[in-house]
């Protein structure tokens, strides 16, 4: 147990908790220290102020150089941050970089960083979900012990080894799948880890560390490969009865006694099982996957459900060929440990059927199709105020045949959408339609559904415009200028005055005088000049959102 003695002294050398005042100003760039690397070709982070708080964006360059790193304990008990933004020019991660940063909730490492050091997120106790992407080759040990609230962790498939302590006491975390490229996990890698029920490890290992799985008392299914060659003492199927005996020198640990070890007949995972008195079950078969197809955004989207036992499974795909009327052979798209996949290279209106088989080292399931899906692309969907009401416009799709619009209304007092509501059919040449029924000041969104034939394709929500309808604007010459005019709007928050003129007969282009509050609804152009003859409108504002406009009459000063 000397390594979590080990565990203990960091504890304490790393302190408790501090508060930080509420009038702390929000975190910002001036909260960062920046050291320059020795070869004088990069920077790197050094340090954040304590009292920063909220959420941080570590920049890619500073002073016309790269960022290229986070130093060691850079970020130390910096409680109050809830984000960090970690750019690509990041490679490196220096030991116990953002420990005991207690307020950080979520946190996406980039593919541009290769190497996390010791403890680089310990005692992170509020982190829930952690993605981190191709890059890294390992997770080094401790680096996120002690993230209590860590619920879901997506590890590349670049990483190949577990360290010790590295998702130590994650007690919320109830699945974790292991990439198919990992070789070893370390001791306590897993330890303490009392929500995990299930674990599959990939072919791919050959050791599991001392205590790997131990504490973990939920855990009822453990399946390994016969790739395993060592298995390291109580790897798993022990717990202690208070979790806190780990670390008080107790040594008097409880048996598993709901554990099944599944593996192959002669494997290390049956010796240990025999040894440590498990119950061991030789698998022979998988179950087969049931798949699901449906149109997506960029192409075809297959799920399946998990399949009990499986490390990985191999999407596959087969095409109808509408000339000469008949299926192709299948076609293997993709190895993954997900249960899902988007198929991007399939074509406008062809038809398709998908199937997934799971495995587990030598042994694979039986396939069984999907329904046959006609692939129909997303509509890309804009909207804009028109006089009459609310603009939807959309990309035309190849080989529909028409499209569907539907819309849906933001409900201010629930603070909850309306379900989305069919709105009624375009014809295939059609790429506009105006919501005439929108009122003035509701926040609405709409989407577009391709259709081909009796399909339909997936759907991409707009952004939210909330209706702004046209100003009322009228203008008369005063003493000192000409005064425009105009009713309130409905879900304005500004207006902005344009002025055009006649010259030589014709009108010019609109040019912008003034932007006000959505308190004021008069303004005096004291820079019209004698003689000449304009024209003014006006148009409410909400954000990026603006209303369609009408002129007023002619007015000569």
């Amino acid at each position: 147990m000397k390594k979590i003695l080990s565990l203990i002294l960091a504890i304490v050398i790393l302190g408790t908790f501090v508060s930080v005042p509420i009038t702390a100003n929000a975190a910002s760039v001036n909260d960062l220290t920046f050291a320059l690397k020795k070869d004088g070709k990069s920077y790197y982070v050094k340090d954040c102020s304590g009292s920063a708080w909220g959420e941080i964006v570590i920049p890619s360059t500073y002073k016309g150089l790269p960022v290229t790193a986070i130093g060691t304990s850079a970020f130390l008990e910096c409680n109050a941050l809830t984000g960090v933004t970690i750019p690509n020019s990041i490679t490196s991660i220096g030991e116990y970089a953002f420990v005991k940063c207690v307020s950080l909730v979520s946190l996406t490492i980039p593919g541009s960083v290769k190497s996390m050091a010791k403890g680089a997120f310990q005692f992170c106790e509020s982190l829930e979900k952690v993605t981190i992407s191709s890059g890294v080759s390992s997770i080094s040990e401790y680096n996120f012990a002690g993230c209590i609230s860590l619920k879901t962790i997506t590890i590349p498939s670049s990483v190949k080894s577990i360290g010790e302590y590295a998702f130590a006491d994650c007690k919320a975390l109830k699945t974790v799948k292991l990439p198919l490229a990992v070789t070893d996990i370390g001791a306590n890698a897993f330890s303490g880890c009392s929500a995990l029920k299930s674990i599959v490890i990939p072919n791919s290992v050959k050791s599991i560390g001392l205590e790997a799985f131990d504490d973990c008392k939920a855990l009822t299914s453990i399946t390994i490969p016969g790739s395993v060659t060592s298995i390291g003492d109580k790897a798993f199927g022990y717990y202690y009865e208070h979790p806190e005996d780990r670390f008080n020198g107790q040594t008097q640990i409880q048996k598993n006694k709901n554990l099944g070890i599944y593996g192959v007949k002669g494997s290390k995972a049956e010796k240990y099982a025999k040894d440590n008195g498990f119950k061991f079950t030789e698998l022979k078969s998988i179950a087969t996957p049931t798949v699901k197809v449906a149109n997506s955004v960029k192409g075809v989207n297959v799920t399946w459900n998990p399949t009990a036992h499986a490390e990985k499974y191999v999407v596959y795909q087969k095409a109808y060929n509408a000339k000469t009327k008949k299926w192709s052979s299948w076609k293997a798209l993709k190895t993954t440990t997900a249960e899902s996949y988007v198929d991007t290279t399939v074509k406008l209106g062809e038809s398709y059927n998908y199937t997934v088989k799971a495995i587990f080292g030598n042994i694979k399931s039986g396939i069984k199709s999907s329904s046959t899906i006609k692939y129909n692309a997303t509509p890309a969907v804009k909207v804009t105020n028109a006089s009459n009401g609310i603009k939807v416009t959309w990309s035309k799709v190849a080989n529909a045949t028409g499209y569907t619009v539907f819309s849906s209304t933001y409900n201010s007092k629930t603070k909850k959408w309306s379900g989305w509501k069919n709105r009624g059919t375009a014809g295939k040449d059609k790429t506009a339609w105006v919501d005439k029924t929108a009122k003035a000041g509701a926040t609405c969104r709409y989407t577009v559904r391709a259709k081909y034939g009796s399909t339909l394709s997936s759907y991409k929500s707009s952004a939210s415009l909330v209706r702004l309808v046209n100003p009322t604007v009228k203008a008369a010459i005063t003493s000192d200028g000409i005064k425009v005019t105009w009713n309130k709007i409905a879900g304005a928050k500004n207006y902005k005055v344009y002025r055009a003129e006649y010259v030589n007969g014709k009108l010019s282009s609109w040019k912008g005088l003034k932007t006000t509050d959505n308190k004021t609804f008069a303004f005096v152009d004291k820079t019209a000049k004698t003689g000449v003859t304009y024209k003014y409108t006006v148009r409410a504002v909400n954000g990026s959102n603006t209303s369609a406009y009408t002129a007023s009459g002619n007015v000569k000063r």
